[in-house]
């Protein structure tokens, strides 16, 4: 009797997370786009700006970096959600569950998560770099800043790259599976 009442806990708990995760992935997909348009936004204004007189064009880089920028940031709080609601339907408790099919669910959310944790880090260097480029052309830029940075971005490919190698051995391992 307890049993079936765990379980039924368990079940109605996980339909509360699953329904939390597909909430916030419609939340952030429209914040997604929100972003996007404005990136969009500003990379056409910045084009604009281009075929006005010279006084103007300062601007036109920070537009297209900033708008760049913005295209850049939109997605990942959307690819979170997503490898969240992934991971989430794979390892929710099933009625009957085979256990190596649930570890190749398992496998498979894993790999995603960690593929979209390869996506985010290298869309974070992307930022990093426009960011940079931005400090550069408006002449922020200072000495300290430039060891933070690249300590940074050193710290951020060594990250992309371990993923990319775990990304690669967890497909090695679901295809065993």
């Amino acid at each position: 009797m307890s049993t079936d009442k765990t379980e039924s806990a368990i079940t109605l708990h996980g339909k509360i997370v699953e329904t939390g995760l597909l909430i916030g992935l419609w939340v952030s997909a429209f914040i997604m786009f929100i972003t996007l348009g404005i990136g969009l936004y500003k990379i056409i204004h910045g084009l604009v700006v281009e075929f006005m007189p010279l006084e103007t064009k300062k601007v036109l880089i920070n537009e297209l970096l900033e708008g760049l920028e913005l295209i850049f940031v939109s997605p990942l709080a959307y690819l979170l959600v997503l490898s969240l609601l992934k991971y989430n339907s794979a390892v929710k408790p099933r009625l009957n569950p085979d256990l190596k099919t649930k570890s190749k669910y398992i496998g498979n959310a894993k790999l995603e998560i960690t593929t979209v944790k390869s996506l985010s880090v290298s869309l974070f260097i992307s930022i990093i770099i426009l960011h940079t480029m931005e400090d550069i052309f408006t002449g922020k830029l200072t000495l300290t800043l430039i060891t933070i940075i690249g300590f940074l971005l050193a710290i951020l490919i060594c990250w992309y790259y371990l993923l990319d190698r775990l990304s690669d051995e967890l497909e090695k391992k679901i295809i065993e599976l």
